[in-house]
């Protein structure tokens, strides 16, 4: 699973947009559909998934197949790109944290962005596994990169970290 921090809502053609809690959805489906018109994050982590700069539309729906994606605070944090969600934003997330894991749970999670990790709810995190033990005794392997639209973050990064999850052996 890659967990992605927040949405905003944006302007487009004069109109005024708000992200719906389906929205991590909507804009997988549209890098799929559209990926020159998708968001610059969303061109890095489908080409990260896909191991190539130009993906085919057969390769993104297979890479994307393979993954769930949400954003770790839920809703809108407000209007434009760039800002930061607040800190009751923050405080809601770890809250409702174990409602944003798909079922059936994730057995790997690589958390998008150092303010997201930094926010996470440590209190099932086991630090020698890098594991964070849910509350029905399951597991899940954590690791962290830079967020895709961090300055220097490359596809090929990106693409590397996911990789490295993805080869990590399982804690028993």
């Amino acid at each position: 699973m890659l967990l992605a921090e927040s949405t905003y809502d944006w302007e487009e053609d004069g109109q005024m947009y708000v992200p719906d809690l389906d929205h991590s959805t909507g804009i997988v489906e549209h890098a799929i559909g559209s990926f020159e018109e998708a968001s610059r994050s969303m061109m890095t982590l489908t080409r990260a998934l896909c191991a190539n700069a130009a993906p085919s539309q057969e390769e993104r729906v297979a890479a994307w197949a393979m993954v769930a994606f949400n954003n770790f605070v839920p809703g809108s944090i407000g209007f434009g790109a760039r800002i930061r969600p607040s800190r009751e934003a923050w405080d809601h997330a770890r809250v409702s944290f174990l409602q944003t894991l798909p079922s059936p749970r994730p057995t790997r999670l690589l958390v998008l962005g150092k303010a997201n990790w930094n926010n996470l709810p440590w209190d099932h995190w086991d630090q020698s596994t890098q594991t964070y033990r849910l509350p029905d005794g399951s597991c899940i392997l954590v690791d962290h990169t830079a967020h895709p639209a961090a300055v220097g973050m490359s596809w090929a990064k990106l693409h590397e970290a996911i990789e490295r999850l993805r080869s990590a052996p399982l804690p028993d």
